[in-house]
């Protein structure tokens, strides 16, 4: 996972078709509270299977010092690109939010939305 810093001049984000981001203005992942978002591309290789996860399913991240985070799958939404209330966020537990295309021509933006479930090192 890359970090992703908004280009203010270009007004866009890094992507491409081999990483998923940490969007850097969320907060990184934690115990305590806010939003973490990771984006990448509707690939296999990237967040194309997550589509197939359904609401109660769980997935596992491991940080870069091992600490494990299961978040579990609460809902979705389906955004225009031009939605960026996500990166604004600030709810009062932790919450991973997962953002990939959607749509025939990859014309909207589906946010899937995880709360913390465990932790552990």
């Amino acid at each position: 996972i890359e970090v992703g810093d908004f280009d203010y001049a270009k007004q866009t984000w890094p992507i491409n078709d081999t990483s998923a981001f940490y969007a850097s203005v969320t907060s990184p992942l934690n115990t305590s509270s806010n939003q973490t978002v990771l984006y990448a591309h509707n690939k296999n290789n990237l967040f194309g299977k997550v589509k197939g996860l359904e609401t109660g399913d769980s997935i596992v991240i491991t940080d870069n010092v091992n600490q494990k985070y299961t978040y579990t799958l609460s809902s979705r939404k389906i955004v225009k690109p031009t939605d960026t209330a996500v990166f604004y966020e600030k709810p009062s537990s932790p919450v991973l939010t997962l953002i990939t295309c959607d749509g025939l021509f990859d014309e909207n933006r589906e946010l899937i939305y995880f709360s913390l479930t465990g932790a552990s090192k």
